[in-house]
């Protein structure tokens, strides 16, 4: 008994970090507050103390805030600016984002929820932004838009490149949110003017004017981590759209073909 609690009292392997990498901080930091969970759990069940879950629940959701007030903060710490190019470089990629080209349209989904909150768009002072002062909202969203684009292309043949030719006339965006029902604000607090301009600017379609262009934002409630897609469908007019979103969507994601955009190091 004494050397089981001797192994379960050991510390944990010491890790070393990228001070300047707060995307590997955040990864770090989740990893021992996973570890440091189970750790009480085992121990307040082990040894037959009072249970603590409601307070561990408790820590628990105090740490998703953390994490997500943190990933908003350093939302420019995704990618470096180049001065030579006048680029913006992506280093780091959300890794579950998805785009997928169908014939309708294009779909960009699992997006996370805190990209397009609202702390993500603040414009901080150069100091703390020495080394990448362009790095703002929209030549975010284009490099990315345009990385996931590259990606595909390299990814498919010639002959089963789902996107057309020449970038549609008229467009319908549907921005699709899955979250709990605490987890969403109000429109108000997100920002997808950004995500539009990057979509005209690699081609997906020709204009953001309304005369081309129109929008829907529609919610499921999930119990998964808070993401949202953005469905571009192309329309032949400007005509009023249809109220079926299944047939709007026109999603078949079983038979279409996937890219996932990787960082090249």
């Amino acid at each position: 008994m004494e050397q089981e609690r001797e192994q379960r009292l050991e510390p944990p392997e010491v890790r070393s970090f990228n001070g300047d990498d707060p995307i590997q901080i955040l990864s770090l930091f989740r990893q021992t507050m996973s570890r440091m969970n189970e750790q009480l759990l085992h121990l307040t069940t082990k040894d037959g103390s009072e249970s603590v879950t409601s307070e561990l629940e408790q820590i628990e959701e105090y740490q998703e805030r953390v994490e997500t007030y943190l990933l908003e903060e350093c939302f420019g710490r995704l990618a470096s600016y180049e001065w030579r190019t006048n680029n913006v470089v992506l280093e780091h990629l959300p890794s579950d984002i998805r785009f997928v080209p169908t014939s309708e349209g294009v779909t960009i989904s699992d997006i996370p929820l805190w990209m397009i909150g609202h702390r993500s768009r603040k414009k901080l002072p150069p100091m703390y932004h020495r080394d990448r002062p362009m790095i703002r909202k929209i030549p975010m969203w284009q490099a990315l838009v345009g990385h996931l684009k590259a990606s595909y292309l390299q990814s498919v043949l010639q002959e089963n490149n789902m996107l057309p030719d020449r970038p549609s006339d008229y467009a319908h965006m549907v921005f699709h949110f899955h979250t709990g029902h605490f987890q969403v604000r109000d429109l108000d607090h997100y920002e997808v003017a950004p995500i539009v301009n990057a979509c005209v600017s690699n081609g997906l379609f020709a204009s953001d004017h309304p005369s081309r262009l129109s929008l829907t934002m529609i919610w499921n409630k999930v119990t998964g981590e808070p993401r949202f897609d953005v469905h571009v469908r192309y329309v032949a007019c400007a005509a009023p759209l249809p109220l079926d979103l299944g047939m709007l969507l026109g999603l078949d994601l079983q038979k279409s073909s996937k890219s996932k955009g990787e960082i090249q190091r």
